[in-house]
């Protein structure tokens, strides 16, 4: 019961991620990596057909399995997170809302910044 709730789980945070990569406010990769570690938790087929997805399938071994992420993918990650989370506090018509996303991008450009640096 337990593995079937967390594939539920990892379905519903996969959905969002998805979402997410055509929203500019809601986050795609945080999702993806939930969705991953539902997953690995709920179905071994679901977890290895993440990991071998076209699209984010290599982005996801090297964060949960090497540890890291390559240097590009740092600057794309920081880049697209500047631009959206801007977009989104431009469009954000309360002022602590826009003050949430600024505290939620500086957050995740520290992370980014922090996580280490892998070479292929």
């Amino acid at each position: 019961m337990k593995r079937k709730f967390f594939t539920f789980l990892g379905f519903i945070f996969l959905a969002l991620g998805i979402i997410g990569a055509f929203l500019p406010i809601v986050p795609t990769v945080p999702f993806i990596l939930v969705a991953a570690y539902f997953f690995e938790r709920g179905s071994d087929r679901f977890y290895e057909w993440l990991l071998n997805n076209k699209y984010f399938g290599e982005h996801l071994k090297d964060y949960r399995i090497n540890k890291g992420i390559t240097k590009k993918n740092k600057i794309i990650g920081i880049v697209s997170t500047i631009f959206g989370m801007t977009l989104g506090m431009f469009f954000m018509p309360f002022i602590i809302g826009k003050i949430f996303l600024f505290f939620i991008l500086v957050g995740v450009i520290f992370h980014i910044i922090r996580v280490d640096t892998i070479k292929k």
